[in-house]
């Protein structure tokens, strides 16, 4: 039976009580972690809950007691800098000064800042890499040469993240050792969609699509295969320059004729050049034979100058009105261009489903606006000084286009599953537009966070081993999600992919903790080796430094396989700070306490919960004050000094031991 001790009516109800603080011995540098805050008193009870870095006042929070008894609150907070950091709380009643006994506190050892290796063909990673190190990331961007090829050399890292690389550009040797780092040693792996990246990119088959969250494969849609494409070439005075022997404009036509290599025979396809003037040379035909390509362009001379307005017209004409599921523009080009021509371009993008891609080629390329170009028109854009790189662009772009891998149409994400990578990002309907993403289906055990009008992965993780791994199927740095990289919730998502990905943080084979009990803290030490056995046979000594500011140095013992143990007097309240170290030259641990002076005299509200549970458990009932079966029990504590009668009781036993001992009877 159980009598609950409860204040009287009119008698000050209690005050929260702050009984714990707790937060992970060691964190990354710049990582957010949990500050778990506990506070004991009664249900309702209003209190007012301060928290203090290093002795200066970080945050304020106004709390109330959800039950009676123990109650629990949490608050995120970070170390931007290496070492011991100290974390104290107070809790008083609302409206109240703050209290200096009501106080808690926990010790945070800040090291090693997340390590990312940055795999990409171009600079173009540089506006990520900066997110990445204003939250403390150390970033190395590399090129697929310089990848490691075994896991041990991996070991350095804590992400890498894959940006628009295709398959072809890594070895075999170097994909299964990011597969093996990632399952067996914890690693985390990023891609981003791209022309070059997961099903386009060669990766279906791989060991990196092993690792990653989604099938590169394209499920069916239902929907028509056919594509119409409109080629418009540039046949101006320039492009009469010859490299090799052969001009700009001969290795135009050869690459439109590898294009129809790669195209579908349902494909329809129509050409037209440009000069000052646009000049159709094949109106829009549906299995168009490549020898009556060759024929129809071979008459074409350069001449003129530049003038791209009227050709893009013309094709969006031709496009306007086809039933085809999917319609492109194929622009090559190798002069300046009038950029009133991106006015036109903007107006009828606005309200088309055509797809802009362009290939710039030569030193005198107008690449500002072929790059506004692709942006509006939503496609690729490529650059090449070498004319003989064209059939192999013409191919590449060919086989993007007339797969089924990238889906280029207008469209807002959606918000699926609720996760910790998409926390923050706010109401759905102001996600951004987004313009495409490369096809890919969801595998049983991932987590689809984002997805699009199609119900395919736009954001998905999953857990690979013991590494995570994140792809996003859109591409930030393309006319697909422009306007996804200038979101001002965009940095946030970013970093929060990385951080989710990133490795554990490996903590070392010295596993320190410590306790307070009877007046001393007991330091415990367990040291375990990296494949799980006890590490023993270790010369490890302790070095504190006590809140006074004195230092001790304490032995540690074996006292079991692997754990070490020692322990010294409390000096008062305040913070410990603990050095373990090997003598022999080993490994170094450090961490420490907060002891806290929490006050005697409080009215805290009895812990119902804990007392209904062993009444319950055993059999018995909770006792009202009517039911007491020890008369008039008083409702609140009552504290007395007490050291008196003590004293006077050992006085008088020492003096009954001096009488006995002087007694004849005792005496014989």
């Amino acid at each position: 039976d159980v009598l609950a001790l409860r204040p009287e009516a009119g008698v000050d109800e209690g005050e929260p009580v702050l009984s714990a603080v707790r937060a992970p011995t060691k964190v990354r540098i710049g990582e957010p972690f949990e500050l778990e805050i506990g506070v004991e008193g009664r249900q309702g009870s209003v209190a007012d809950l301060r928290l203090f870095h290093n002795q200066s006042f970080v945050a304020e929070r106004r709390v109330t007691l959800e039950h009676d008894g123990a109650n629990e609150f949490r608050m995120i907070r970070r170390a931007d800098t290496g070492g011991l950091h100290v974390f104290t709380a107070t809790v008083d009643r609302s409206g109240e000064q703050w209290g200096e006994g009501n106080r808690g506190g926990a010790v945070v050892h800040a090291v090693d800042r997340p390590r990312v290796l940055y795999l990409s063909r171009t600079p173009r990673s540089e506006a990520l890499r900066r997110l990445l190190e204003d939250e403390h990331f150390l970033v190395e961007s590399a090129l697929p040469a310089t990848l490691p090829s075994s896991v041990d050399e991996f070991d350095s890292y804590d992400t890498v993240i894959f940006d628009d690389l295709p398959a072809a550009a890594l070895s075999e040797a170097q994909m299964r050792a990011v597969a093996d780092w990632t399952a067996e040693r914890g690693g985390g792996v990023v891609m981003l969609g791209g022309a070059g990246s997961f099903g386009p990119g060669g990766y279906a088959a791989t060991p990196i699509e092993a690792v990653m969250p989604i099938e590169m494969r394209v499920r069916s849609r239902g929907e028509a295969a056919d594509l119409a494409l409109m080629l418009v070439l540039d046949k101006s005075g320039s492009m009469s320059a010859e490299e090799g022997g052969l001009s700009k404009l001969e290795a135009a036509k050869d690459a439109a004729v590898a294009l129809l290599g790669v195209l579908d025979a349902q494909t329809v396809l129509g050409i037209l050049v440009f000069d000052r003037e646009a000049t159709p040379v094949m109106l829009p035909r549906r299995g168009a034979d490549r020898d009556d390509v060759r024929r129809l362009l071979a008459s074409l001379e350069a001449g003129g100058g530049t003038e791209i307005r009227p050709a893009l017209e013309r094709a969006y004409e031709w496009l306007r009105d086809s039933p085809a599921a999917r319609k492109h523009i194929l622009l090559l080009s190798d002069g300046q261009a009038d950029p009133e021509a991106l006015v036109d371009l903007q107006r009828r993008a606005a309200d088309s489903e055509v797809v802009v891609s362009a290939v710039g080629v030569g030193r005198d390329v107008d690449r500002d606006f072929l790059e506004e170009l692709v942006r509006i028109g939503g496609g690729r854009l490529y650059l090449t000084e070498t004319s003989g790189e064209l059939a192999r662009i013409f191919r590449r772009e060919g086989r993007l286009i007339a797969g089924r891998w990238l889906v280029e149409r207008r469209f807002r994400p959606r918000l699926v599953e609720g996760h910790d990578i998409v926390r923050g990002l706010g109401n759905p309907a102001e996600f951004p537009e987004m313009m495409g993403y490369v096809a890919s289906v969801a595998k049983p055990d991932a987590v689809v966070m984002l997805a699009s009008d199609l119900d395919e992965p736009i954001l998905a993780g999953w857990s690979y081993g013991l590494g995570k791994a994140v792809a996003l199927t859109s591409d930030p740095f393309s006319a697909w999600a422009a306007d996804l990289l200038s979101w001002d919730r965009f940095a946030g998502l970013w970093v929060r992919m990385v951080r989710w990905a990133t490795r554990s943080l490996v903590v070392g084979s010295l596993h320190p903790s410590s306790v307070v009990a009877d007046g001393r803290v007991q330091v415990r030490v367990d040291a375990v080796a990296d494949d799980g056995s006890y590490v023993n046979g270790l010369d490890l000594r302790a070095r504190a430094r006590l809140p006074n500011q004195e230092t001790l140095e304490l032995p540690l013992r074996q006292s079991d396989a692997g754990r070490y143990e020692g322990s010294f007097d409390l000096v008062g309240s305040g913070t410990y700070m603990l050095r373990v170290a090997d003598e022999s030259g080993g490994e170094t641990a450090h961490f420490g306490l907060h002891v806290a002076e929490l006050p005697e005299r409080r009215a805290a509200a009895p812990n119902l919960r804990l007392m209904e549970e062993i009444s319950s458990t055993t059999g018995g009932s909770m006792l009202e004050m009517e039911d007491s079966p020890f008369g008039n029990v008083a409702a609140e504590p009552v504290f007395r000094d007490v050291w008196q009668f003590a004293a006077l009781a050992a006085l008088a036993v020492f003096l009954l031991g001096v009488v006995l001992a002087k007694s004849p009877r005792h005496r014989g």
